[in-house]
């Protein structure tokens, strides 16, 4: 008999994989929200002390910069069902990190933009889905404030 998933828990029998580059705030928390989903979750960073901190949390943790193609193709991205780049400030890291990882093989790939122009270049080298959580977050903020009533 399968499980009941639990009122207002998401369950998923997935045998999914991800990869999941850059382990800041936005990384983490698509990471772990896929981890809790399910899905197994290789977290990829540049800085050793972010792989090291998470590396608990994940099925893997590997320490490499997805500028370079030779780093990323240890990483193995065609073996991955899906790729999310979670760069933060570095526009050039999150594009060359999108066009290494659709060259390598990656089935889909969904980034993090800071502009409609970071957007619309993300796009242009294959990015499925681009995440503008800053404008996402102020647009969610402002209905929020809108429907106060006090």
């Amino acid at each position: 008999m399968g499980e009941v998933p639990q009122q207002g828990v998401v369950m998923f029998s997935s045998h999914r994989s991800a990869a999941v580059i850059g382990l800041g705030t936005f990384g983490i928390s698509i990471a772990r929200a896929l981890t809790e989903g399910g899905t197994r979750v290789l977290g990829i960073d540049c800085d050793h002390t972010l792989v090291d901190r998470f590396h608990a949390e994940f099925d893997n943790t590997i320490c490499a910069d997805a500028r370079d193609p030779r780093a990323l193709r240890e990483c193995a991205m065609d073996d991955q069902d899906m790729v999310i780049i979670a760069i933060g400030s570095d526009f050039e890291a999150s594009l060359k990190a999108a066009y290494n990882a659709k060259t390598l093989g990656a089935k889909i790939v969904h980034a993090k933009a800071l502009s409609e122009p970071h957007s619309d270049m993300l796009r242009a080298v294959g990015v499925k889905t681009v995440f503008m959580p800053e404008v996402e977050g102020g647009q969610i903020a402002a209905r929020n404030l809108l429907g106060e009533r006090d």
